[in-house]
């Protein structure tokens, strides 16, 4: 029996092992360091976009957001947020982006930034509120799915944020 375990001979039935994603995440790195405010808000657009597409398209539901950054001395800092409930927008993910890296963020000038989307879930547990957040909420995440599917057909830069435009020619050179 060990000398068919150490030849890899074993006639037990293959079983697949599928691994559910725990988190999502995507990151860049810049050519050079920039403390410009607009320029990291384009590329956390963009990433936020990219990464809210492939959540949807595993039907997933994100109940905890981190932010990563990387100082131009090469010193990593993270922070998470864990949400109040799961979230799958574009609109829902880049506003707890943004707001977790102006309360982390010193200012400093930094060479990359990221965004990972942890605590996944296939349910949505939604709390009805007297603001009827939730059915924005759910008009919004239908909105992205329209445009999912768009760029599925027919490429990913079919349909982007106009803002990502703005001074195209610049768009990915930090100041």
């Amino acid at each position: 029996e060990l000398w068919n375990k150490a030849n890899g001979i074993d006639d037990s039935k293959v079983e697949p092992n599928i691994n559910e994603s725990k988190s999502i995440s995507i990151s860049e790195t810049f050519s050079h360091d920039t403390d410009d405010i607009d320029f990291l808000k384009n590329i956390l657009l963009r990433q936020v976009s990219e990464i809210g597409r492939k959540l949807r398209k595993k039907e997933l539901y994100a109940g905890t957001i981190t932010v990563t950054y990387k100082t131009k001395d090469f010193q990593t800092y993270g922070q998470s947020k864990t949400l109040e409930y799961q979230i799958s927008t574009n609109d829902e993910i880049y506003k707890a982006a943004i707001n977790i890296l102006y309360k982390s963020w010193n200012f400093e000038k930094l060479r990359s930034i990221g965004v990972r989307l942890s605590n996944l879930t296939k349910d949505r547990l939604i709390q009805n509120d007297i603001f009827n957040k939730t059915e924005e909420s759910i008009k919004k995440e239908k909105i992205d799915n329209a445009v999912d599917k768009i760029k599925d057909k027919y490429g990913i830069d079919i349909i982007n944020v106009a803002s990502l435009y703005n001074g195209e020619k610049n768009a990915n050179k930090p100041k």
